[in-house]
């Protein structure tokens, strides 16, 4: 069984280099190596002080006031204790309702969801002779 998906690395070299040149898996490699995604974490558990941290005093203070003056004092308590996953659902769902009514800015909203976010290797792992291999193995139909 094959660890990585060799079709869709082969399937970014191509694209990467215009066409099926598995010769030229010396110039791809590099490039697909150093590549990254940005995805959605599936749990993003944040304090007021991790919001403070990321967004700064200034901004992630301007925000943190904007929500304890709506939300419920047992929920900003514990927003305080055990932080809030900004990445669950009905979070988003709730932080949305707070724009719609005004309570905090769609800027805000998004600054907040930006937290959810993280940057990744494209392809974790990967090494030049594994590109070397995509593309040859889709020259031969392998893959």
């Amino acid at each position: 069984m094959l660890d990585k998906d060799y079709a869709q690395i082969a399937d970014r070299a191509i694209e990467v280099l215009g066409g099926l040149y598995p010769d030229k898996w010396e110039e791809v490699a590099p490039i697909l190596m150093a590549e990254t995604i940005t995805r959605e974490k599936t749990s993003a558990r944040y304090t007021d002080l991790d919001i403070l941290r990321e967004l700064g005093m200034e901004t992630g203070g301007a925000i943190l006031d904007k929500l304890e003056a709506v939300l419920p004092a047992r929920v900003v308590q514990s927003m305080q204790d055990q932080g809030i996953d900004l990445a669950h659902s009905e979070t988003k769902k709730t932080l949305q309702l707070l724009v719609i009514g005004g309570a905090i800015s769609q800027p805000d909203y998004e600054l907040l969801l930006a937290l959810t976010n993280e940057t990744v290797p494209r392809f974790p792992g990967l090494r030049p002779g594994e590109v070397q291999n995509a593309l040859e193995w889709r020259q031969d139909r392998t893959i």
